[in-house]
């Protein structure tokens, strides 16, 4: 998570100055029980011209499906998710 932010990291990937819809925008999904770190995660990401939150879910049990149809580079997940485990 903090090397997605860090902006050598994403220069040393070729990520650097890339806009949305673009092949090179790092597609993430966010897994967190907590709707207040959820929220605060997403829009931190979302002040990053090279990264785009392509789905968030609250329980363990949403997070394949939720992966499958949006297609995520890298995944963000709590360490324990309320209601479920992720298949």
């Amino acid at each position: 998570m903090i090397a997605l932010l860090n902006p050598s990291f994403r220069r040393d990937l070729g990520l650097v100055g890339c806009r949305r819809g673009s092949p090179a925008v790092i597609r993430v999904l966010i897994a967190e029980d907590q709707g207040m770190v959820r929220g605060a995660l997403a829009s931190l990401l979302g002040l990053e011209a090279d990264i785009e939150v392509v789905g968030q879910v609250s329980r363990g049990d949403e997070v394949v499906d939720v992966a499958l149809q949006a297609r995520p580079d890298p995944g963000l997940a709590a360490a324990a998710l309320s209601e479920g485990t992720v298949r």
